[in-house]
């Protein structure tokens, strides 16, 4: 079995859905002489261009596009794209799909389909990618999403899904945990733009923690703008645009004693995944996080609290005083063992082969 990747998405997320799961997918088939395993990104990832928002009337870059799609289409026998946001990226998938009937075409998507989160200022733009992007998961073969409420909220439109939840490769994700040698008490919240609601949580939690302990240092690293309302001696706040091949040592510099992963119960984010959680354990680092889907789902120890200020407030304060919640080796050994790269693809490469199969025989 011959299985092709093509990334839609930003950089970040092409790593989590495509380059990590694609790697181990290359020692479980190229190596083992089962099959093989491509990903093209058609464009440097690191340049944010959406192949499908290029794939027609864009002269030589969209007949460049076309043919290579063509051409991997004739020796692949799987062809997992990334979520389509574009009519004419839509268009072509459906004239590949014309072409090639035996082929297993499958949408990837880590997301919710048909809501925005309120903060973020492309929202106009966005309605119409979540349109396509329904289309793409109902005229797909089969769709790979991240979590089990993910396929759920997709199923009415095509039920032939596969979770496949986010894992790390270890063969990628280089970090190596740097300890708080300080008298202080870093308390940390990583998170990417448009997600002031969910940091305001935090922050009006922390609030009370700051003004009875000095030592205490709330530490923001944030792909968004400061708010206004953000405002505090001792928070350690900075905008910050890091790429995915460094994030994972700038997260372990953060010398972080307890991860905060705050989110409001709406469809948008219970759709979501308990990425954060993944990511602090992998270093060692604890986490306090609300206590909603995905979160509440998270096969392993993590503190949660509603979102009501003060219960997350006294969740914080526990946490500090846990010594079972700072063992940072069982966290990493329960991300390892529950998250396991190597088990989930396993699975992913069993559910293409009975697919494959399928589209084959209706086919003949």
């Amino acid at each position: 079995m011959k299985v092709l990747y093509i990334p839609t998405l930003n950089w970040a997320v092409s790593q989590w859905r495509i380059e990590y799961p694609a790697r181990e997918m290359y020692k479980q088939l190229n190596l083992t002489g089962k099959g093989a395993v491509y990903v093209d990104y058609l464009f440097d990832p690191r340049d944010n261009i959406a192949w499908d928002d290029m794939c027609l009337n864009h002269g030589d870059t969209s007949e460049s596009i076309l043919a290579r799609l063509n051409s991997a289409c004739k020796f692949f026998d799987v062809i997992v794209i990334q979520k389509i946001q574009s009519k004419d990226g839509l268009a072509v998938l459906m004239g590949l799909k014309e072409i090639y009937p035996d082929k297993l075409f499958v949408a990837e998507i880590d997301d919710s389909i048909g809501e925005i989160t309120p903060s973020n200022y492309q929202i106009d733009q966005l309605k119409d990618h979540h349109s396509c992007a329904a289309y793409h998961v109902q005229e797909s073969d089969a769709v790979i999403c991240s979590t089990d409420y993910l396929g759920r909220s997709i199923k009415a439109i095509n039920q032939n899904y596969h979770v496949y939840p986010n894992c790390i490769n270890y063969d990628i994700w280089k970090a190596k945990r740097k300890r708080n040698n300080t008298k202080n008490i870093r308390i940390g919240y990583v998170a990417g733009g448009a997600h002031d609601e969910d940091l305001l949580i935090a922050y009006r939690a922390m609030l009370p923690v700051m003004d009875s302990n000095p030592n205490v240092r709330f530490v923001i690293r944030y792909g968004g703008f400061r708010p206004d309302w953000l405002q505090h001696k001792q928070i350690d706040f900075q905008h910050v645009n890091w790429g995915i091949d460094i994030y994972p040592q700038e997260l372990a510099n953060l010398r972080l004693d307890i991860g905060l992963a705050p989110l409001r119960d709406t469809e948008f984010n219970r759709c979501k995944s308990n990425l954060k959680w993944i990511e602090m354990s992998s270093l060692g680092i604890p986490v306090v996080a609300s206590n909603v889907e995905p979160f509440n789902k998270t096969n392993g120890y993590i503190r949660l609290s509603d979102n009501n200020i003060e219960n997350f407030t006294n969740r914080i304060y526990d946490s500090a005083d846990s010594l079972v919640f700072k063992d940072g080796k069982r966290l990493q050994n329960e991300n390892k063992k529950n998250y396991n790269i190597k088990k989930e693809v396993e699975r992913l490469l069993e559910f293409f082969e009975v697919n494959l199969r399928k589209k084959v025989d209706i086919c003949n």
